[in-house]
This record gives structure tokens, C-alpha cells and sequence, in this order.
């Protein structure tokens, strides 16, 4: 495990002590209240960072797995009575509502 993972679960872990403890009322390294709310954020923002780093790192590598599959073809995959198409970024018109409806 890279040092990255290694302090990104570390945070991770520390991040569901922070939460227990404001849901509780309780104390985290001698914080609570408006302090433990602001370490909280601070803990959100570096887990961020190195999710960040360890996403360029994977995209970099080539190794990068989307989390959705693809839409199948260059036409688009059937989702449920619909095409989801592929697009550049641009919105597509709403489809008009069902007969009946």
C-alpha cells in the first residue's frame, strides 16, 4: 500500500471518529462543537486532495476505471425505453411524455 492510500485511509478513518463524535455531542482530540466542526472540514478537504492525487494518478497510468460502463456503441446504449446517446457536453431536448400520460 502506497503512502497515499496509507493517509488517505488513516483520514478516512479519522473523519468517521470526527462524525461520531459531533453526532454525539462528544469530544475528538479535546475538540468539540464549533472547532470540531471546522477540524472536520479541514480532514474533508485533505481526504479531497488525495482523492484527487490518487485519480490523476490513476488516469495518468492508464489504469483509470470508469465508474459507470460505457454506453454501448458510438449510437448510444437502451436505458429503460430511452437511447442515452453520447454527447460533446451539449443537452439533448426533453423526449415528449408518454401517450396518456
Amino acid at each position: 500500500m502506497a503512502s497515499h492510500d496509507k493517509e488517505l485511509a488513516d483520514i478516512q478513518v479519522e473523519l468517521q471518529s470526527v462524525k461520531r463524535a459531533l453526532q454525539s455531542g462528544g469530544q475528538h482530540l479535546g475538540m468539540q462543537g464549533e472547532a470540531l466542526t471546522k477540524y472536520l472540514l479541514q480532514l474533508n478537504e485533505k481526504e479531497n486532495i488525495l482523492l484527487s492525487k490518487q485519480l490523476r494518478n490513476l488516469s495518468v497510468n492508464g489504469t483509470f476505471e470508469p465508474l459507470l460502463p460505457a454506453a454501448g456503441g458510438a449510437a448510444g446504449a437502451s436505458r429503460g425505453g430511452y437511447t442515452v446517446a453520447a454527447t460533446n457536453g451539449s443537452h439533448q431536448p426533453a423526449r415528449p411524455a408518454p401517450a396518456g400520460a
